[in-house]
């Protein structure tokens, strides 16, 4: 009998806690292992293998589409304005141009909207 189980990335973000509820609390299949990790690890690691099914940006969906196979209507979106997304500074923001400002590599998409 084949025990492996089937290893899903999810995204250990606050905010992507509600898609998960259902497999956090009792509705797990016994053949899925949840593998919880920020988004930038999930994209490396489905592409390593590590994991087979996972959520992944658009913009690495984009740069990978060739190796990767997406489910239909399914996504972790919003319409309108992302405010999940902070800038932290102690200069004002019309102030930054020509400064150095750092981003994390956790998320792809958070630098992409700073950006």
């Amino acid at each position: 009998m084949h025990t492996e189980k089937t290893r899903m990335g999810k995204i250990s973000y606050i905010n992507a806690s509600p898609v998960y509820y259902g497999l956090d609390n009792g509705l797990l299949p016994p053949w899925l292992e949840m593998v919880p990790d920020v988004p930038s690890a999930l994209n490396r690691q489905i592409m390593e293998g590590g994991i087979i099914i996972s959520p992944i940006s658009a913009a690495f969906y984009a740069m990978n589409h060739r190796d990767l196979m997406l489910l239909p209507d399914l996504s972790i979106s919003c319409r309108g304005r992302v405010m999940s997304v902070i800038l932290a500074s102690r200069y004002p923001i019309e102030e930054l141009s020509g400064r150095t400002v750092r981003l994390t590599r956790d998320s792809a998409s958070a630098a992409a909207f700073l950006k």
